[in-house]
């Protein structure tokens, strides 16, 4: 049975709650396994001589699986937002989600880290530089912003896509294309013996989408069945992609676990996995029960990406200035910035950006609502 075409994303509060929600996860991640077990170079520095509480590893080693529902999310709000949008305007809307926190966050953390004495100026410098030109290589100014090069890599791909048309059945091919790419990647890793071996980290692989490609075509297919219903092949496909996710999910735990020599079973992460899947499934069927909370739940959807751009630094310098007890006030402090940078900084830098690309490109009137993307 074919469904009507789902309202703008920012209604649906179930995407908007398991987004703040992934947050929370990768929160936990870095301020309960990362940061006491294995920091960052910046963070090592400020962190010297402080001995954190490392009783909470166990429990929160999982939580870097909110960046592959981040992705997830990422390829079903897209693939919405890109319906009946010609390639300029989608592309402007994206650089309108992404600069402008990027921006102010990495110029946050700039401060805080030049505060702290974590690096030599001119190193800070370029890794700031890096940060705010969404450069996809080489170390930026926190190590979140490893995920932003993956998202451009996969809007560009998109916008491609757009030069041929912004119909309803255009950006659903996108899913297979991208998607049997990653499988083909993790069906060799497998065959090679080696799914393991840290590949998955390297960048060219990881800007090319094959490592984590699965996850953005499970929310375009997602968002077609939804759209347009269910029909064999889209369920051929989630079924491929699920499992593609699974084997990068064992990987990624098996990697992460040798970083910080914590166990390597998946399990926890998988199950997480698996719930924010269904979530994303559910997520209209659920909203007439969350209608009441879209006020907030939209604002905490928005919050999302400056507070995972901000969380991980931002926290480890509060950490090294008040001690191990400090993380639950970091986390205060990294909501109060995040909601700041919403309220108040991006909407007169999305306003300039916009007035930029209609200046220099000319785009067609687009009126379409911008979508939150994940931010990973």
């Amino acid at each position: 049975m074919r469904v009507s075409e789902p309202q703008p994303p920012r209604a649906w509060a179930a995407i908007d709650l398991l987004r703040f929600a992934c947050a929370m996860l990768v929160v936990a991640h870095h301020y309960g396994a990362a940061l006491p077990l294995n920091p960052n170079p910046a963070a090592a520095v400020m962190l010297a001589g402080v001995r954190l509480d490392t009783g909470w590893a166990e429990w929160t080693s999982f939580g870097w699986v909110g960046v592959e529902l981040f992705f997830v999310i990422s390829g079903y709000v897209i693939a919405c937002s890109a319906v009946g949008a010609a390639p300029g305007a989608f592309v402007r809307r994206r650089a309108q989600r992404l600069l402008p926190a990027a921006w102010v966050c990495a110029t946050l953390t700039l401060a805080v880290l030049m505060a702290m004495h974590a690096g030599a100026l001119p190193v800070l410098g370029w890794q700031w530089l890096r940060s705010v030109s969404l450069w996809p290589v080489g170390r930026a100014i926190d190590p979140s912003y490893w995920t932003l090069g993956i998202e451009t890599s996969f809007y560009l791909v998109v916008a491609w896509r757009l030069r041929r048309g912004s119909g309803p059945g255009r950006i659903e091919p996108l899913a297979w294309m991208i998607g049997g790419a990653s499988l083909f990647f993790w069906a060799t890793q497998l065959l090679n013996g080696s799914f393991d071996d840290g590949r998955m980290n390297a960048r060219l692989l990881q800007l090319l989408l094959l490592p984590h490609g699965a996850f953005f075509a499970l929310g375009i297919l997602l968002h077609a069945w939804h759209r347009a219903g269910p029909n064999a092949l889209r369920a051929a496909g989630l079924v491929l992609f699920l499992g593609t996710g699974a084997v990068e999910i064992a990987a990624h735990a098996a990697d992460s676990a040798r970083g910080l020599n914590v166990s390597a079973s998946p399990v926890p992460a998988l199950a997480a996995f698996a719930l924010g899947v269904l979530a994303v499934a559910a997520c209209r069927r659920v909203q007439p029960w969350l209608g009441w909370t879209c006020r907030w739940s939209a604002m905490l959807g928005l919050m999302t990406y400056p507070l995972y751009l901000l969380h991980q630094q931002i926290g480890a310098a509060i950490a090294a200035a008040f001690g191990p007890g400090a993380f639950p006030a970091a986390l205060a402090v990294v909501i109060a910035l995040s909601w700041s940078v919403v309220r108040f900084a991006e909407p007169p830098l999305r306003r300039a950006i916009g007035a930029a690309f209609s200046a220099r490109r000319g785009p067609r009137p687009d009126r379409r609502p911008t979508a939150s993307p994940s931010a990973g």
